[in-house]
């Protein structure tokens, strides 16, 4: 079996100044692809396995909260609670008229049931293909034959789609008709583009696709908008230029918004008091990691024509948002805000009928959420699985230097997206309350499931390895 990776001395001198493993994928980008046969196979049983859970346990009706406004709105193409849900409404409504049986809330609950599957198959994918690549330089896993490897891929691909499909987070969206774990599976899909960039850069349209797919995400669901803050960082790790450039635009965006903090009228639902600190902790942070990345790689925008396509697609993305006003032209019967207006437009995107976010303003608040968050993830995603995401930190020596920095990233992004979940939401100590808010945190579950599913593949190798049943290349320890 041919080895991914090859030293290639003309590389040594890389943006981080350290040798470089160059990828096979790199030889002949237009025609190798990263995820391979048995990673899909994965795919397609965490997928089936799934679905076919959430298709036993859907709901027959509209369940409580916004169903009906979901069910109705998909229907008629109408328009939902504020920020209204365009991809969503027509993701919906498709499935409304492709399947003829049963009632539209069921039908409704079908789509989002496909959508949480398909979240649960990319989980598998990159962790089949990701944990093989994080446990390749170890000898244990590369005495084994090539059927065990594909064998311990598809079966740690498919515990960890498993574990996030079955988190109480996400499955008690997963079978009613509600938005939110499509929205998911956009940020899935978004991360899904951004690694097979990530391993080969040259290749750039996932790069492009991924920008759109986050601007539809934005449209769909501003609870992710932490998201958007914290994908730059991963970029950065993929590419020290292009994540320079990237960050430069949320650096004088957050600049902008503090310099004029108390004349930007049009915001006054988002900035307030409250949000100050906030804006203050996230434009420094950027602000530090920008100049970091200047100082290390003495260019500014050699990456321009990457970056602003990149902010253009995902402006398209959001642009999604005026489907909104042709929807309520049709005059459906779920026309919430009439955004025909420009008036009531603003007023849907800008949540005008719900109350101003309230933030955490003092940080020292944020010690008890932080144990309200790993109790949820204990009880929710499980303790086996926190312990599992936690492993691959203890290989990082042992991987590749790509493959090391895709799994920083994703502790990066993991705490970032948590981080800013939290303090958005400003959960209240009492259980009968965070357990409302906690539907929230399944995206953060999603980077864990990532990272424990690597961890459960390098746990396997170290097992075979300690109980001597495979022995090591060349006889060296694990």
């Amino acid at each position: 079996m041919e080895p991914l990776y090859k030293f290639d001395p003309a590389r040594c001198l890389s943006d981080w100044e350290t040798p470089m493993i160059t990828p096979v994928l790199a030889r002949n980008p237009a025609k190798t692809a990263l995820f391979q046969k048995v990673d899909w196979i994965s795919f397609g049983i965490a997928f089936l396995l799934s679905f076919i859970v959430y298709l036993f346990t859907l709901s027959p009706e509209n369940d409580l909260e916004f169903s009906g406004v979901y069910a109705t709105s998909a229907m008629y193409l109408g328009v939902s609670n504020p920020p209204a849900y365009p991809i969503w409404t027509v993701y919906t409504f498709l499935f409304i008229d492709m399947i003829p049986i049963c009632n539209v809330a069921w039908r409704v609950g079908v789509a989002t049931a496909i959508a949480s599957a398909m979240t649960c198959g990319l989980v598998a994918l990159m962790v089949s293909r990701i944990g093989a690549l994080a446990a390749e330089n170890v000898p244990a896993f590369t005495a084994l034959s090539s059927k065990e490897q594909r064998a311990i891929r598809i079966v740690c691909g498919g515990v960890a789609a498993m574990g996030f499909g079955l988190d109480g987070c996400f499955w008690r969206r997963a079978v009613v008709p509600d938005q939110w774990n499509f929205n998911i599976f956009l940020f899935a899909l978004t991360l899904c583009l951004l690694t097979r960039w990530f391993f080969a850069p040259e290749q750039k349209r996932y790069l492009f696709l991924a920008a759109l797919t986050e601007g539809l995400l934005l449209s769909d669901s501003q609870a992710l908008f932490p998201t958007a803050y914290a994908l730059p960082f991963l970029l950065a790790f993929g590419s020290p230029n292009l994540g320079r450039d990237i960050l430069f635009l949320p650096g004088f965006f957050f600049s902008f918004i503090l310099a004029t903090n108390s004349h930007l009228h049009w915001f006054d639902f988002w900035l307030n008091q409250s949000t100050l600190p906030c804006e203050i902790f996230a434009t420094t942070l950027v602000l530090s990691i920008w100049i970091v990345l200047l100082a290390n790689t003495r260019k500014l925008f050699s990456e321009w024509k990457t970056a602003i396509t990149c902010v253009f697609l995902f402006l398209i993305g959001v642009s999604t948002y005026f489907l909104l006003a042709p929807f309520s032209m049709a005059d459906p019967p779920m026309n919430w805000g009439y955004p025909r207006t420009v008036e009531g437009f603003f007023h849907v995107v800008s949540r005008g009928q719900y109350g101003a976010p309230v933030f955490i303003r003092d940080f020292h608040d944020l010690p008890p959420r932080w144990k309200i968050y790993g109790k949820i993830a204990m009880e929710q995603f499980g303790a086996a699985y926190l312990v599992a995401a936690a492993i691959p930190l203890f290989f990082l020596v042992k991987m590749p230097p790509i493959v090391r920095r895709w799994v920083l990233a994703m502790i990066v992004v993991w705490f970032l997206v948590s981080q800013l979940m939290l303090v958005a939401l400003n959960m209240s100590l009492d259980k009968s309350t965070y357990e409302l808010d906690a539907v929230f945190l399944s995206a953060t579950h999603f980077l864990l499931a990532l990272l424990a599913g690597c961890g459960f593949m390098l746990a396997a190798v170290y097992c075979a390895c300690l109980t001597g049943k495979k022995t090591c290349a060349v006889g060296e320890p694990l």
